[in-house]
Parts: C-alpha cells; sequence; structure tokens
C-alpha cells in the first residue's frame, strides 16, 4: 500500500498538484488501505489495474478541487467573501467510494462536504470511512440527491460519474445557492455526443483539458436566484 501511495504521490507532483496538508498523508493512506480490504466485495473502481485506476482516481479528484477552487474567486461563489473559519459547502453527488469528496477532504480539511450516494453498501463504506479517518465536517447521505427534501444549498456541487449532464445539471442547479458552482469532468469527446450542455440558469465558465487523455473538467456557474 506505501508503493501505491508513493506512485499517486509522484503522479500528483507531476501534474503540478498541490501537497497534501499537515497529518493528510496518513489519512490518505488510511483511505487506500480500507478501499484495498473492500476491493473484493464491492465494486469500487475500473476494469483496467486496481492500483492504477485507483492513482487515477484520486489524481483526477484533485485535479478537479484545484480547478474548482481557481474558478471559486471569478464566480459569484462566496469563496473570497467568506467570514475567517467559515466553511464551503460541497455536495459530491453520486460520491461512490469517495471521488472525488472524500479526496477533497482529506486535502482541504475545512470543507465541509455531503456525500450523496444512493447505494446501501458504498454508502455505509462511506461513513466507515469517514470514521476511521476522523473527518470534521464530512456527512454521509444514503440516499439520491434528486430526493433530498431538506432546505439546504451548497456554494459548490461536484460529480464525477454520477450521470448525463442533461440529468445532473438541473439537479446542481437546485443543490446550489445562486452564484454556485457546479465541476465535473468528461470524456475527451462530451460534446461531440448527445448530452445538453447547456441548462436555464447554469452558465459554464471554463472547460479545462486535462493531460494523459484524463477528460475534460468542466465549471458552471448557477445564474439564476429564483
Amino acid at each position: 500500500m506505501r508503493d501505491i501511495y508513493r506512485n499517486i504521490s509522484a503522479a500528483l507532483e507531476k501534474a503540478g498538484a498541490r501537497h497534501l496538508p499537515p497529518g493528510g498523508e496518513r489519512k490518505l493512506e488510511s483511505y487506500l488501505e480500507e478501499l484495498y480490504a473492500w476491493k473484493d466485495r464491492i465494486h469500487l473502481v475500473g476494469k483496467s489495474s486496481w492500483e492504477e485506476t485507483l492513482a487515477g482516481q484520486v489524481i483526477e479528484s484533485v485535479l478537479m478541487l484545484e480547478f474548482a477552487e481557481k474558478l471559486l474567486p471569478s464566480s459569484g461563489a462566496p469563496a473570497g467573501k467568506r467570514k475567517t473559519g467559515q466553511r464551503v459547502k460541497v455536495a459530491d453527488i453520486g460520491a461512490g467510494p469517495g471521488f472525488p469528496g472524500i479526496v477533497w477532504k482529506i486535502f482541504r480539511p475545512n470543507l465541509e462536504i455531503t456525500l450523496f450516494e444512493r447505494k446501501k453498501k458504498m454508502a455505509l463504506l462511506l461513513e466507515r470511512i469517514a470514521g476511521r479517518l476522523d473527518l470534521d465536517g464530512a456527512r454521509v447521505v444514503g440516499q439520491d440527491a434528486a430526493d433530498y427534501d431538506k432546505r439546504e444549498v451548497f456554494d459548490l456541487v461536484v460529480s464525477k460519474a454520477a450521470g448525463k449532464l442533461d440529468e445532473i445539471l438541473p439537479l446542481a442547479r437546485i443543490l446550489l445557492k445562486p452564484g454556485g458552482l457546479y465541476i465535473t469532468i468528461k470524456g475527451q469527446k462530451w460534446d461531440r455526443g448527445t448530452e445538453k450542455a447547456e441548462f436555464p440558469g447554469m452558465k459554464i465558465l471554463k472547460t479545462k483539458r486535462l493531460e494523459e487523455n484524463r477528460g475534460i473538467l468542466l465549471g458552471y456557474e448557477r445564474t439564476d436566484s429564483n
């Protein structure tokens, strides 16, 4: 497991990603250990090499985080106006085994993250991980985000593999506060398919093509207030 961690660290450095905060190294290692322990009991990652796929998921999650952080000040989102100690509220739609939500929380402990996961086993795994890593400010909601009936809005919504844009954008709009951001990652040819890249009240701010065919980062802003 230590070798996997070193490989991920080297890949992150090559990608220009920032280093982990104090204590983050051990938490990331513990996270990887937990996923490894569950890999034969629950579908966690893709069909290729377990180590290779896991490393890719972590790296892409960190790149998504840094993309989001660069967009926050330029949008109506409240990052630059937040009071000292006030956490940015993030919703991860279809969190799966924690990509990107758990990774974001490890790298940015001050984020307040809600992990939406409708699959019972996966939600239980997320709760176990959050408890083992002592992730204060991370909570698991074991239901589809579309069924979430609490009157709560978020500064930022993220999803990694939770569905098509024409299905996710309306949901992201509902969950976001006006000026909030939605971040996702799509395949290299995302704009050549049948997905609709726009939705009323959701404006695309920026796209970024990642190296090594990792995909395209998309950043949206909620522009309406109704």
